[in-house]
């Protein structure tokens, strides 16, 4: 099973697909496929990961091959990349994995011809992911970081994500003037960005407004979450009605509950204290940033508070 299956919106490519689009809408409001258009103040630039069949990866591995025949690629991953092209989505990262033989920071057929022209992508910015430039020579395709750097640019990648030490990007001059790229290709990649950070304004202001903090985990972000929670729950059976749980069984005894798992909770020492269990509430990575100041709590602290006799996680 992969490890990050949680990022993925569904195994279904319909229901993909609709939550693409609508992510590519939200984050940066109405844009025309293809093309760049004003992103407004309060928007951003959608970038959507990881291209393509990254979560087919042999064995759950990251990085691992994604093997499959190009029928599967196009009728299972591709369509949720289709509709995020078409609502505007401007910010795409190549995956981690290989498909058709290919890894995909390298792969000049899957970003540039079916993305960019067939899926309608255009003149959007793709960004690697982190150090996969350079783990090119790892698949064996480059001789070394100048010729990664060159395979990738000419794939389509206009950007490198750095994890630390020198972005492989850093020799492109080298592969310029060693003829392994011609300055047009480098030309195109520019364009795109400049493009991209012109449509979000960020040569006239380049930091956003800081009031705008304010709106995090506002009372209205709250109940909104709230809803979207409750109506993006499917309930596929409940066996002797066991929901909603009662607060006493049919002999008065008071309802018991066990939490159990590494996510169910921690013992806090002190009330702002965040751990693991509640961060990972909010999603991944969220364990990566514990000072975003949300209050957040776990499934022991929730459960808590509305059964007292909830046992496990947190118990001290």
């Amino acid at each position: 099973r992969f490890g990050r299956l949680q990022e993925g919106f569904s195994e279904n490519p319909t229901l993909t697909a609709v939550y693409a689009a609508a992510a590519a809408v939200g984050f940066q409001g109405e844009q025309p496929a293809g093309t760049w258009s004003s992103i407004p103040q309060d928007k951003v630039i959608s970038l959507a990961k990881h291209y393509a069949a990254y979560g087919a990866a042999a064995g759950g591995l990251n990085g691992a091959p994604a093997e499959m025949s190009e029928r599967t690629l196009r009728e299972f991953f591709l369509p949720g990349w289709r509709a995020f092209a078409r609502a505007g989505g401007k910010g795409a990262m190549t995956a981690h994995n290989s498909v058709l033989d290919r890894p995909c920071h390298a792969h000049p057929w899957l970003v540039n011809t079916v993305f960019r022209k067939e899926l309608g992508f255009g003149d959007g910015i793709i960004v690697s992911d982190c150090n996969d430039i350079e783990a090119l020579v790892d698949f064996r395709v480059a001789q070394n970081i100048t010729h990664a750097a060159a395979a990738a640019l000419i794939g389509g990648v206009d950007l490198d994500l750095q994890c630390g030490g020198n972005s492989a990007y850093t020799e492109l001059d080298v592969a310029i003037r060693a003829g392994l790229v011609n300055t047009s290709v480098l030309d195109k990649a520019v364009r795109r960005v400049l493009a991209g950070k012109f449509a979000a304004g960020l040569f006239e202001k380049p930091l956003t407004d800081p009031g705008m903090a304010k709106m995090i985990n506002s009372k209205q972000h709250q109940q909104l979450a709230l809803r979207a929670a409750e109506e993006g729950v499917v309930l596929l059976m409940n066996r002797n009605r066991t929901l909603p749980l009662p607060p006493h069984n049919g002999k008065g005894v008071a309802l018991r509950i066990g939490v159990i798992g590494p996510n169910g909770g921690c013992a806090r020492t002190s009330q702002d204290q965040q751990c693991p269990a509640a961060l990972n509430m909010l999603g991944s990575y969220t364990q990566y940033a514990p000072g975003i100041g949300v209050e957040v709590p776990t499934i022991h602290e929730a459960l808590s508070a509305m059964c007292p006799n909830t046992l496990g996680k947190g118990e001290g």
